[in-house]
């Protein structure tokens, strides 16, 4: 069994052999979490954002904040104190911390209840016996509303990385399958919402998933002016287009008819 010790130390060497890489040169996989994660961001959400690594992620989404904010975590020392040294942003609080044994900090470092959870590429390093400690964790800072954005290899990702290059899996490697989540997400009041595999190098790589909180059904919210022009001019072609339409679909098959019988 992989010690947590063995775990951190490879997390902390992790930044110099892969995490600069990402830094210097760009990741499609992490740009494709991060336009995951923009579409359920408001100009005020706050966030957790576990598995931080050097700050990639949240340093990208901090910019679309304004009365948002972010506490993003991680194991490895290294990509802490590099995330402090080189991200600009007071949006943003970095935190050293084993989520899976020390959850603790997180609480009293939170002042907000948090409406994103976000774990990009971190389910699949966390042991399967931890899965229900964080669950009930997340729920216990959790907004009523709250959703957790998860991204992870595939499963068929993870065979063929195992076949074929299995230099590249790290230290905790686990395959996922949405389904050995849900007991845990639905133990804690967390229903899936969304999930989908995406490409990236390869066809079918990645899952991005979402848990949601609550998905009640509400009004939408008030069309602004230009949303309301937009529609204003729909309704219009709508109308021009009307008598067209009626003669394509509904008198043309009537004479069609009446011509048969």
């Amino acid at each position: 069994m992989t010690s947590s010790t063995e775990v951190k130390q490879f997390y902390d060497n992790f930044t110099d052999t892969r995490m600069l890489q990402y830094k210097l040169y760009g990741n499609p996989r992490i740009d494709a979490a991060v336009n995951l994660i923009t579409g359920y961001l408001t100009p005020d959400s706050k966030i957790l954002d576990i598995g931080c690594g050097i700050g990639i992620v949240p340093e990208q989404i901090a910019g679309k904040l304004k009365q948002g904010r972010i506490l993003a975590c991680d194991l490895g020392e290294n990509n802490i104190n590099y995330a402090r040294k080189t991200v600009e942003s007071d949006k943003i609080e970095f935190v050293n911390v084993d989520v899976v044994k020390n959850f603790k900090v997180i609480r009293e470092k939170l002042t907000f209840s948090v409406d994103l959870i976000t774990m990009v590429d971190v389910i699949e390093h966390l042991p399967p016996d931890s899965y229900d400690g964080l669950f009930n964790n997340i729920n216990q800072v959790a907004s009523e509303t709250a959703k957790i954005i998860l991204t992870y290899p595939s499963q068929e990702f993870q065979a063929y990385l195992r076949q074929h290059e299995p230099e590249e899996l790290q230290i905790i490697d686990e395959v996922i399958k949405v389904d050995s989540l849900m007991p845990f997400a639905l133990k804690y009041g967390f229903d899936l919402e969304y999930f989908t595999y995406i490409d990236v190098w390869k066809k079918n790589q990645y899952v991005h998933c979402v848990f949601s909180k609550s998905r009640a059904c509400i009004p939408l919210p008030t069309p602004g002016l230009l949303d309301k022009v937009k529609l204003k001019i729909k309704a219009y072609k709508s109308k021009i287009m009307l008598p067209v339409l009626e003669a394509k679909f509904i008198d043309r098959p009537k004479q069609i008819s009446n011509k048969t019988e």
